[in-house]
């Protein structure tokens, strides 16, 4: 048998890697493999945050892997959150750390003390998408499709769309599925009717051996997390 010799493929220098651009408060900095960038209300910080008692002298820090963006959770004692444009807020617990994924762009939101937030707009979209993201992705998320273990019809169809559309076009922390009555508005349909197509569709996907669903709420999720409904959809 003839062996081949294949190449392995070797990292690109520091200088040819991607930057990951932080925005706050009318500036830029750039985190790249070789530089993290520090944020809290400390001055010795990349970023220095207002000097309020409920941010920490060191917050977070951002940290660019080969195709994706690292953020650390500094602080001892509170959380911080990832704000994408779409979707609801990843909270990082003290001394934790995230990766937004498949996000690019998103926002470190820290509270302040009034009730009020401070945020960072992160920006790695020079990361893009790549196979090793979405391998990463698909298996954490367990396929790349579900298939539904019944047949929906299509008004089921309509109203469950409905029904995650908050969820898939909305952002921040509060976010939730659509009450009965909202989607019966969008559909030009009862409140009452729209609550017994959905209801049908949980206690048929419950009486499949589906755990959890005990709710319109947790339908809405359920759904979404195994990509029955997506973005495309609305």
């Amino acid at each position: 048998m003839r062996l081949t010799r294949v190449p392995i493929p070797q990292t690109p220098p520091a200088d040819d890697l991607p930057t990951v651009v932080l925005e706050y408060d009318g500036n830029r900095w750039a985190a790249t493999h070789a530089r993290e960038i520090t944020i809290g209300r400390e001055r010795t910080c990349d970023i220095t945050l207002p000097s309020d008692t409920w941010l920490s002298r060191l917050t977070a820090s951002v940290r660019v892997l080969d195709d994706c963006v690292l953020v650390y959770n500094r602080s001892a004692s509170k959380p911080i959150s990832l704000r994408p444009p779409v979707g609801e807020d990843l909270v990082i617990r003290p001394g934790g750390a995230a990766t937004p994924l498949p996000v690019l762009t998103f926002d470190i939101v820290a509270n302040l003390v009034d009730g009020g937030i401070v945020a960072v707009h992160v920006d790695a979209s020079a990361l893009g998408f790549t196979w090793r993201v979405r391998e990463m992705v698909m298996s954490l998320a367990g396929g790349a499709t579900s298939t539904m273990p019944i047949t929906l019809r299509p008004a089921e169809s309509k109203a469950l769309t409905e029904l995650c559309r908050p969820l898939l076009s909305g952002s921040g922390p509060n976010l939730r599925s659509a009450s009965y009555e909202e989607v019966g508005t969008r559909l030009k349909r009862s409140p009452a009717y729209i609550r017994n197509v959905i209801t049908g569709v949980r206690l048929r996907l419950q009486a499949c051996g589906l755990p959890g669903l005990d709710t319109s709420e947790d339908l809405a999720r359920w759904l979404i997390n195994h990509r029955v409904i997506a973005e495309g959809d609305l």
